[in-house]
């Protein structure tokens, strides 16, 4: 499957999708302007329902015969939108971070072999092959004959 089509292209698995695929962000997005817009909407009918309820109690004279039940319902969508919206900001900065990480892997070898084989085409250079077998020497690792066999060996590859 090709990237477009929303699977990473060099995990060689069929219907896994690619983090970088803009889906999850989108609709991390999407929950979070609904959760805004519930969130809106009920915070205008919560205080509706509240200057109902005010009338009811001052025409009735008190809390003994005025009604909050309407102010329940509202509440509850009030409270499911804040969490919405919280929900879709969260689930935008995971995917967002999902999709720098992959981005970030599409960079580096992909599996072990190919690290394996990478380090293995590389040359130490024969300063730095120099400097370590020195230090081995100083910390008494290896005895000077060993140094100077090995000192031989860097030096004429």
């Amino acid at each position: 499957m090709s990237e477009t089509q929303g699977t990473h292209p060099n995990n060689g698995m069929s219907g896994v999708p690619d983090a970088r695929a803009p889906w999850g962000i989108l609709l991390s997005v999407i929950l979070a302007v609904a959760g805004a817009v519930t969130w809106w909407v009920a915070a205008g009918l919560v205080a509706q329902a509240q200057e109902v309820y005010d009338i009811s109690k001052t025409l009735v004279g008190g809390d003994l015969f005025a009604d909050s039940t309407p102010i329940v319902a509202p509440t509850v969508w009030m409270w499911i939108g804040i969490v919405a919206t919280a929900a879709g900001v969260a689930l935008a900065i995971v995917f967002f971070i999902r999709r720098e990480r992959a981005a970030d892997r599409a960079v580096r070898p992909q599996n072990l072999s190919e690290r394996m084989s990478e380090r293995a085409n590389e040359q130490p250079s024969v300063a730095a092959e120099l400097a370590t077998l020195a230090d081995l020497h100083e910390r008494s690792v290896l005895s000077d004959a060993e140094f100077a066999a090995a000192k031989s060996r860097a030096l004429n590859g």
